[in-house]
């Protein structure tokens, strides 16, 4: 399939256009992919190269004096063999115009988010990608953890996030929404799509996570400050949605040699950073005080 071809065939508008990382190259196939990716950016409303995906871009001439950043190990071969671009080794999340690059340290929530920001329209085209291109990818919607302002769920949370070292409970905090705990639970459902009860507990769990990373301090006294009440509680939690106990954690997420962590816990944190909603929420929090 020649570049003429693919621009003939591959008239489209996309939402978002998405090269994923990929540790294999394959030169014979560069010259396709590079055409096809110089025929379907201007017509993709976003685009997003996921660590190496950015040497794909700089391959097809499109990220020439932007800032870019991209997996950490091709940071420094990327910059010398493409001196046009500005290459950012040290950032998870670089964003220049339409364009979003990312290292292998990005938190996946985030980008949903950012991406989710920009509004886009839900329904696009479906476009072939050319054979043997694995890492193309388009998407037409992101999930996201929808929290609007002065809603159920952005009421109750902020409430949470002050009172977390309390004994909080489910009807406590429909006591505070003033409403019955049965339509407390359900709105916050359909808000959340997490029951209340376990958004709670896995939100303190990530409180504590990074309580972990962020001190020395005692795994009971960090329990005790999330509202979990002991190191024994926080480790059963912990070994459940994280899949290894607090202590391990703490040696290990330097090394970013961590577990698969359980669906519950991974779709709304990656068990490296807090993602940027929730710590938006607790500076709202404390500005309330």
């Amino acid at each position: 399939m020649d570049s003429q071809r693919i621009k003939s065939r591959e008239v489209f508008q996309s939402d978002i256009l998405i090269i994923t990382h990929s540790k294999k190259t394959d030169d014979k196939n560069t010259e396709l992919v590079s055409d096809w990716l110089r025929a379907a950016c201007p017509r993709a409303k976003q685009i997003v190269a996921l660590g190496s995906g950015t040497l794909t871009l700089a391959k097809a001439g499109l990220l020439n004096r932007r800032s870019v950043t991209t997996h950490t190990a091709a940071a420094a071969s990327l910059a010398k063999e493409y001196p046009l671009l500005r290459v950012d080794p040290l950032s998870a999340l670089k964003i220049d115009g339409n364009i979003i690059t990312t290292s292998e340290n990005v938190n996946l929530l985030d980008l949903a988010n950012v991406l989710l920001k920009a509004a886009y329209p839900k329904n696009h085209h479906h476009i072939p990608c050319p054979k043997k291109c694995s890492n193309l990818m388009l998407v037409t919607d992101v999930p996201p953890i929808d929290i609007r302002p002065n809603s159920i769920s952005h009421r109750i949370i902020l409430w949470w996030i002050k009172h977390i070292d309390e004994n909080i409970t489910m009807e406590n905090s429909a006591s505070f929404l003033s409403m019955s705990e049965r339509n407390f639970r359900r709105h916050f459902k359909t808000e959340v799509e997490y029951p209340p009860y376990l958004f709670l507990l896995l939100m303190r769990l990530e409180l504590a996570r990074q309580e972990l990373v962020d001190s020395n301090l005692p795994v009971d006294k960090i329990a005790r400050r999330g509202g979990l009440n002991d190191g024994q509680q926080l480790a059963r939690v912990f070994r459940k949605f994280i899949i290894t106990s607090p202590h391990k954690y703490r040696m290990d997420v330097t090394t970013g040699q961590l577990p698969l962590p359980h669906p519950s816990y991974s779709a709304l944190f990656n068990g490296q950073t807090i993602p940027y909603w929730l710590r938006e929420l607790q500076i709202e929090a404390k500005g309330d005080f």
